[in-house]
């Protein structure tokens, strides 16, 4: 499995289109995170196969981060490749929303469900259903319950094993 910059574009669109409010970056950063997760404690491999580092505001998917923070203005001419095949599906405007800037995602093309695995839109099923309704304030305190974000160093990789431990504190926080 490598990373698909078209499964990213493709689960940003589902995510819209399936009511996730407040859909900024940050909060995609933590849904991604949660997709492989789930994908990884119920199958055995992540969805997006990115590396997450924990950064101050939660687990980042750090290639999906950079590419998205490069689709405005090419700051990292390596990942141009990847950069092309994002803006052929969605734009990103900035928007305010009580006081906060965010990154608002335009769709250009449509979603396209055979980018996915039966299992892999079960999970995205699953997460957005869960998450929806999260800020993107909300959805990274979350994260910083999980184990793997806890015990990894600020800046470091959260290593796949880790997140496919059982975590007391999460399931707690959502019952």
């Amino acid at each position: 499995m490598k990373y698909d910059i078209e499964k990213v574009a493709n689960a940003i669109k589902f995510f819209k289109e399936n009511g996730t409010k407040h859909l900024g970056k940050t909060k995609l950063m933590k849904l991604l995170f949660f997709a492989d997760k789930e994908h990884l404690l119920r199958y055995g491999i992540p969805i997006f196969d990115d590396k997450y580092f924990k950064l101050p505001h939660g687990p980042v998917p750090i290639l999906t981060l950079n590419i998205i923070d490069s689709l405005n203005e090419i700051e990292n001419f390596d990942l141009i490749e990847y950069i092309d095949i994002l803006k052929k599906h969605i734009s990103i405007t900035k928007e305010n929303y009580n006081g906060y800037s965010f990154n608002n995602f335009e769709i250009k093309k449509p979603f396209d469900i055979e980018i996915f695995s039966k299992s892999e839109l079960e999970v995205l099923e699953l997460i957005t259903n869960k998450y929806k309704d999260f800020t993107a304030i909300q959805i990274s305190q979350l994260s910083h319950l999980l184990p793997e974000y806890k015990n990894t160093p600020l800046s470091e990789i959260i290593d796949y094993s880790k997140m496919a431990d059982t975590q007391s504190d999460y399931i707690n926080f959502l019952l």
